[in-house]
């Protein structure tokens, strides 16, 4: 997939060549790196429905604020190991969603970091170690 970030980046990207995005908070980086699993079903957040559903919530309510202040859907661009997982997620409510990895990042694309997902939204019931 990193191959493919031209690609990627170039079909988000706007005509001047700026990828508009949001990412997470360190919390929600580190919390999502740390549950990440291989399983049988592929790989996967092992995160409690709470968790799950906060996530949801506080990336489509990120997601929806920035596009109503540029005009256009963000990007959400994370590390590489929770990217395919995070999209997987988020897709089945957030259709629309696109997920990319700084690994897919190409030098000739400007990055504009929009707004971050659970930054003063997260949630104090969650301890992170």
């Amino acid at each position: 997939r990193a191959a493919l970030g031209r690609q990627i980046c170039l079909a988000n990207a706007t005509e001047d060549k700026v990828l508009y995005t949001v990412t997470l908070s360190s919390d929600w980086e580190k919390t999502l790196d740390d549950s990440c699993q291989r399983t049988e079903l592929g790989t996967m957040f092992l995160l409690n429905p709470l968790q799950i559903q906060e996530l949801i919530e506080v990336s489509a309510s990120t997601l929806m604020r920035t596009h109503q202040s540029i005009g256009r859907q963000p990007i959400i661009l994370c590390s590489p190991r929770i990217r395919l997982p995070l999209y997987q997620l988020l897709e089945r409510h957030i259709p629309t969603v696109v997920v990319i990895s700084y690994s897919e990042l190409i030098p000739d694309i400007r990055v504009e970091s929009i707004d971050t997902i659970g930054d003063n939204e997260f949630s104090d019931d969650f301890a992170f170690n």
